[in-house]
């Protein structure tokens, strides 16, 4: 219940602060974009080829925006940056207590993912955009669920003409007219009646605590214009779930306490394998849990990688951001996903150096490396300096560790290497880490008197030019703030560092002008998804910040601002 559940962890943060099917694997090369309709890619997404809903999308030559519960077209056609819909992102009949979170477009089609509490039920609307950007809302369906909302995922990924959605049930919480069968996936027009979706339901682990969840995962084809054609597979099971899509399959890792096996085979998990393919589903037993859906990576070698530490507990709401047990990484062979579930055999494990510190972990494949370390994105405590640590899933060795002096609150593909931005006592660090040929050290820039503005994978953007060369932009706001200012306030600016040989040179950056908007929100009235977004599209640049699009140009070893345009609800 994100209206409960969401006011919940809202005053758990602020007590605790002074947030197609069938296509080729993909390889260990960084792949840090996937592309949307229209064109190149302005998402930062986990796996080429698999997008992943955010709140701004491409269609041709106009980018579309969601935010607080609307759509907004703006053309960015010969060099102009024209508002041109606004539109409502919800069906008439809407409640307070919806949530629309999550954008994607397949084709002239864009798919918007919300929630209802008053229907508990996941909603999916269709809005048709024409060539001139203008949006029409087509219809809007509900997916009978409870909350999917995590600090970290997304709950829907677009594989081709696929529509893939992660949505829980949870069987021990009874409807208030006592029924029980509600809890099942089911589907309808909002408004209309109910009609069940077919497909098989696992039997997983038997909860510990006796408290059952039912871990759908629903599939629809989009190609279909008056209809949405969807099917689910359901596993049953403890509560702590991480959920991750690749180019060929859905993965749901279902995570209970730890305990072990006579023997000594931990058996505290159950990890499925759903093939886009329509394939027979698979599963492992399997020990501890992902920190999130970065933690995988299923790759050319025939195998599936993740970290996994002893006492995680899945992805929903906060619980990435809490730390315990052991590290280790399970390299699980694609042909082990069987139907009868066995035990992975304790070889399938590399002990991981454990981490320093006690902020929240971070990990990242990127290449031939995972890399992790801690870092407190949220503002739960002190910049305290860590190190990151790399282990290379393909050639094995020893996990090498890098001293940063700054926290590790975020990893992400830059070219062939890695960069690291975490805070540390002057401000947001930069480290930037070269991979090939071991894991070394090249670069430092430290923005003085800054913090992260947004969280979310998808608040970095590094455009790579080829040959070393590339540009990278990150929100960010000023005073040190903490992460959970993001829920409520805009960025500062949007930060670009020019990448060189993975050396930086900064560039500045196109700040907000803390436009005062009334906008008579009525939905989706906190930024849970963020707000501010670096966007790198035809050789232009832009910030979004909040409701202003600013755009810029480098001259020299500068960003300057060109044009700025304030979107009008």
């Amino acid at each position: 219940m994100r209206g409960v559940m969401r006011s919940i962890a809202l005053a758990i943060v602020c007590a605790l602060v002074p947030s197609c099917a069938g296509g080729p694997s993909s390889s260990g090369a960084p792949a840090a974009e996937s592309t949307s309709s229209g064109g190149e890619s302005i998402t930062n997404v986990q796996e080429q080829g698999v997008d992943e809903g955010g709140i701004v999308k491409m269609h041709g030559e106009h980018l579309v925006v969601l935010r607080r519960g609307r759509l907004f077209s703006v053309d960015l056609a010969g060099g102009s940056m024209r508002q041109i819909s606004a539109t409502n992102a919800y069906a008439p009949g809407h409640h307070a207590a919806d949530w629309y979170d999550e954008l994607l477009i397949h084709g002239d089609t864009i798919v918007v993912i919300g929630f209802s509490y008053r229907d508990s039920a996941t909603e999916i609307g269709l809005f048709e955009i024409d060539g001139r950007g203008l949006i029409a809302h087509r219809g809007s369906f509900q997916l009978r669920s409870n909350d999917y909302f995590s600090s970290r995922n997304y709950a829907s990924r677009l594989v081709g003409d696929r529509l893939v959605l992660y949505v829980p049930h949870y069987l021990g919480y009874v409807q208030g007219d006592g029924s029980f069968d509600r809890s099942f996936p089911a589907l309808r027009a909002v408004g209309g009646s109910w009609s069940s979706i077919e497909g098989p339901v696992h039997a997983s682990l038997a909860p510990r605590d006796g408290y059952a969840v039912l871990h759908t995962v629903v599939m629809c084809e989009l190609g279909q214009r008056d209809a949405l054609g969807c099917r689910a597979q359901g596993m049953v099971g403890p509560a702590g779930r991480t959920f991750y899509v690749s180019r060929d399959a859905v993965y749901v890792w279902i995570s209970d306490a730890p305990h072990t096996q006579e023997g000594g085979v931990p058996t505290d998990a159950m990890v499925y394998r759903l093939p886009l393919d329509g394939g027979a589903t698979g599963a492992v037993r399997a020990w501890g849990a992902p920190i999130d859906q970065l933690s995988f990576k299923e790759a050319d070698d025939g195998r599936l990688h993740v970290l996994v530490r002893g006492n995680g507990h899945g992805d929903a709401m906060w619980a990435p951001e809490q730390r315990a047990g052991a590290l280790a990484l399970a390299s699980i062979p694609l042909g082990a996903f069987v139907s009868d579930g066995r035990a992975l055999d304790v070889a399938t494990y590399r002990a991981m150096p454990q981490v320093d510190g006690s902020g929240a972990l971070t990990n990242r494949f990127v290449g031939d490396w995972v890399l992790y370390g801690t870092g407190d994105a949220w503002g739960w405590g002190q910049a305290r300096g860590g190190s990151v640590y790399a282990a290379s899933w393909r050639h094995g060795g020893p996990a090498y560790r890098v001293d940063l002096g700054h926290d590790v609150e975020r990893i992400e593909v830059m070219g062939r290497g890695a960069v690291v931005v975490g805070r540390e006592n002057e401000g947001l660090a930069f480290s930037s880490i070269a991979l090939d040929g071991g894991v070394q050290p090249v670069d430092r820039y430290v923005l003085r008197n800054a913090s992260q503005g947004e969280t979310r994978t998808h608040g970095f953007f590094y455009r790579d030019d080829g040959e070393g060369q590339g540009v990278l932009g990150l929100p960010v706001r000023g005073g040190n703030e903490s992460g959970w200012h993001q829920l409520w306030h805009g960025s500062a600016s949007v930060f670009f560092l020019r990448v060189s040989a993975q050396r930086f040179t900064p560039l500045g950056g196109l700040a907000s002008g803390d436009a005062h908007l009334d906008d008579h929100c009525v939905a989706s009235c906190a930024d849970w998804y963020g707000n501010a977004r670096p966007i790198f599209w035809r050789g232009r640049v832009f910030a979004l910040l909040g409701y202003e699009l600013v755009e810029g140009r480098v001259v020299a070893d500068r960003v300057e601002e060109t044009a700025r345009l304030v979107l009008r609800p």
